[in-house]
């Protein structure tokens, strides 16, 4: 359904999801398929936004205020579609939170920050914001430090294994995924 309503979105969710598998890997887990199935399913409330709401956004062209609110509600859409199916309270949970500011800063105000957060909405955020920088033109390398720069966003820890996993598979002798 995403691919047909919204290519660019089916597009982020699935480098996400590979994102997601060699941080994992990177770690050496092997599988945590409630992040793996959050991070196909981040993008799934975008479906109820206007095509030229979620481009905009996602090249960081300007959005109005309605736009904004629209934007920051996509992860509560995501977490309803998939709340109450069985044994997906979890992914519901990643997905709830995949937006939300380590810091506890921004909306909903309601809603846990820290290591309260579920941790893989925590990985979520971080690979989803690094997504976004490098689809509106930055290169990797400034991506990750504007990543780093932004105090409060994200857990440290979550960026400095990303980083990790990224230098990892940069480097000339990195297996080939």
């Amino acid at each position: 359904m995403l691919s047909i309503v919204n290519p660019a979105g089916f597009s982020r969710a699935l480098r996400t999801r590979d994102a997601v598998g060699t941080l994992l890997a990177h770690m050496g887990i092997e599988s945590q398929w409630e992040l793996e199935i959050a991070a196909m399913l981040s993008q799934i409330g975008s479906v109820v936004l206007p095509p030229a709401v979620v481009e905009r956004h996602y090249y960081g062209k300007t959005l109005t205020h309605s736009d904004t609110v629209a934007v920051h509600g996509m992860a509560k859409v995501a977490s309803r579609l998939v709340d109450g199916i069985p044994r997906m309270d979890g992914v519901a949970r990643i997905l709830m939170d995949q937006d939300r500011r380590f810091d506890g800063k921004g909306a909903p105000a309601d809603r846990p920050h820290g290591t309260d957060l579920p941790w893989g909405a925590r990985i979520l955020k971080v690979l989803l914001d690094l997504d976004i920088l490098e689809t509106r033109g930055l290169p990797p390398e400034s991506a990750m430090e504007m990543v780093r720069s932004r105090t409060g966003w994200y857990d440290p820890e979550i960026v400095e294994l990303v980083a990790e996993m990224r230098d990892a598979f940069d480097s000339p002798d990195a297996p080939v995924l």
